[in-house]
């Protein structure tokens, strides 16, 4: 017993050691190590309906269809000038990833040095163990989506400011600076980091007092920085609200609907402390990427914050410094979503928060650990392997989009349907048929009368306007394509259904005298016949008027 006992010891001490003294080499080592986890999820899964619309908004023939399906998408345009050019690589799920996977690496590795240079030894390496390995961060990275370069480009800016205040350097402001206007290109919560990082650099000059040039070279970021967040609320986010709705603000207009309407305050539904509370929470239920640890994590967040204003000297700046830095991004994302301009709460919406969230994080967890960097990083992964084996509840399993299952529909529609007869589709499964029926060539569909219409190989896809098919918006569609193009009756339509939510057919199969038969691909992919025939009554909870009936 005393001899395990020493030899436990001795491996701790032996572990300590070389974290301590080949700290570069583990950092490498863990970041391979993620690196090879997000080229194998990404090499797994088919894309998901918002990867395709990012996606289609590149890889259009010319740069002014580029640019007017840019207009439509509720981003600012770095992410798709990005994959203009990167699609004459590839066009394989894993291909069209890898900028995503590059730059959450990128991310993982500014973000290291950054808590490097403001947490203890131990809360540093926990820290970096989380953004490396949790599900949140590895999501984020492996999504054809802007969180990842928004992340990428906020840690750059942070770190290059730390170093900035450390070596009293102007150059490394503007370094920080461009990072920043990278990241207000790549997300509009952006705008919110901004805010914070601001904040926390007037409390750091109004400590340090620094030289005139520095201080210059700061003012001038924060001058671009506004200036390039009002052109793109002149030029883009005012006019994406006045697209969504006439009445409602232009940023609220455009993400306030029921998936994200719990992340703004109302009034009539809670009270301000309540809402505070409970959407904090979610964030870290997010960050975590499992509910019950992110709850512990969040009470674990404020015993961080608790540690670092008490120690007299917690990390590698003042503790008021610290907490300011940690606190101030939720105080912004909370107000904004009290007046109701942004959303907060556990959604990818609130990413930016991930550094800080998992940071104090680790600030607690590591007081926990005593500050012993192989108790940490011993936590830190079990931590992390826990969340990646129990994800939350509503997390899209790699298995429900298995490519494989993709290219068994695609083989279907083509082999199985003949070319005179046509393919229906709501707006998100036309976007996953311009990409994966098409084989991903450059097209503009074509409106006509109700509906987008194109044609890939010999098959004709009518893209409804409905955004999803429920049986109301189902069945007004359907009767005014067979209006339209004045279907003949025995014409038989193929109904497609590729988006997360596609209970259309077993909704429908609840209307009496309905009988269909969907061919299954998957959780996720549907298809059906449809023919014109019968007149029946449409149920009462949709359009009161007539349709033709399914066999």
């Amino acid at each position: 017993m005393h001899q395990e006992t020493v030899g436990t010891l001795t491996f701790r001490a032996q572990l300590d050691s070389s974290l301590r003294d080949h700290a570069t080499a583990w950092m490498y080592a863990a970041l391979a190590f993620g690196f090879v986890i997000r080229v194998w999820q990404a090499s797994r899964t088919y894309l998901n309906p918002d990867e395709v619309l990012h996606f289609l908004a590149a890889n259009r023939p010319t740069w002014a269809d580029m640019m007017r399906n840019q207009a439509s998408i509720s981003h600012p345009p770095l992410l798709i000038f990005l994959l203009r050019f990167w699609r004459h690589v590839g066009t394989s799920e894993p291909v069209l990833r890898m900028p995503s996977i590059l730059a959450g690496m990128m991310f993982c590795w500014f973000a290291y040095k950054w808590f490097r240079m403001l947490l203890p030894e131990a809360a540093a390496w926990m820290a970096f163990l989380f953004v490396v390995f949790l599900p949140s961060s590895i999501d984020l990275s492996i999504e054809i989506r802007q969180y990842a370069l928004l992340l990428a480009f906020a840690m750059g800016s942070a770190y290059s400011l730390e170093r900035a205040f450390r070596e009293h350097s102007a150059k490394l402001v503007a370094i920080s600076g461009v990072f920043l206007l990278l990241a207000i290109c790549s997300h509009y919560s952006a705008f919110l980091f901004a805010a914070a990082i601001g904040v926390y650099g007037i409390a750091r000059m109004i400590q340090e007092w620094p030289e005139r040039s520095f201080l210059g070279a700061w003012v001038g970021v924060q001058v671009a920085a506004v200036a390039l967040c009002a052109f793109f609320y002149v030029f883009h986010i005012s006019r994406m609200g006045k697209l969504y709705s006439a009445t409602a603000d232009a940023t609220h207009a455009w993400m306030g609907n029921e998936y994200l309407g719990n992340s703004y305050f109302d009034p009539a539904k809670t009270n301000a402390p309540l809402f505070i509370f409970a959407r904090t929470g979610g964030v870290f239920q997010y960050a975590m990427g499992q509910s019950g640890v992110g709850d512990v994590a969040f009470a674990i967040f404020l015993l961080g914050l608790i540690v670092i204003f008490r120690k007299p000297r917690f990390g590698q700046i003042s503790p008021w410094l610290l907490g300011t830095m940690l606190l101030t991004p939720f105080v912004v994302n909370c107000a904004t979503a009290l007046v109701r301009r942004y959303p907060y709460g556990g959604t990818r919406h609130s990413a930016f928060l991930l550094p800080f969230a998992l940071a104090g994080v680790a600030a607690g967890a590591s007081y926990l650990c005593r500050f012993r960097v192989p108790a940490s990083v011993a936590v830190a992964l079990v931590l992390a392997i826990a969340c990646d084996l129990l994800p939350a509840r509503g997390h899209a399993s790699p298995q429900l989009q298995n490519r494989e299952t993709m290219r068994e529909a695609m083989s279907f529609l083509r082999e199985r349907i003949p070319s005179d007869q046509m393919i229906l589709a709501d707006l998100q499964s036309g976007f996953m048929l311009q990409h994966y029926l098409c084989d991903a060539r450059p097209m503009v569909p074509s409106a006509d009368r109700d509906f987008v219409v194109f044609t890939c190989g010999n098959h004709r896809v009518l893209q409804s306007r409905a955004f999803l098919f429920t049986p109301q918006t189902f069945y007004h569609g359907w009767a005014t394509m067979v209006s339209d193009y004045k279907l003949a009756p025995g014409s038989q339509v193929w109904v497609v259904q590729m988006s997360w939510s596609n209970s259309l057919a077993k909704d429908m199969q609840k209307t009496p005298g309905t009988q269909i038969s969907p061919v299954q691909f998957g959780e996720h992919i549907q298809v059906f016949p449809m023919i014109a025939g019968e007149r029946t009554a449409i149920p009462a909870s949709g359009p009161q008027h007539e349709t033709n009936s399914i066999h």
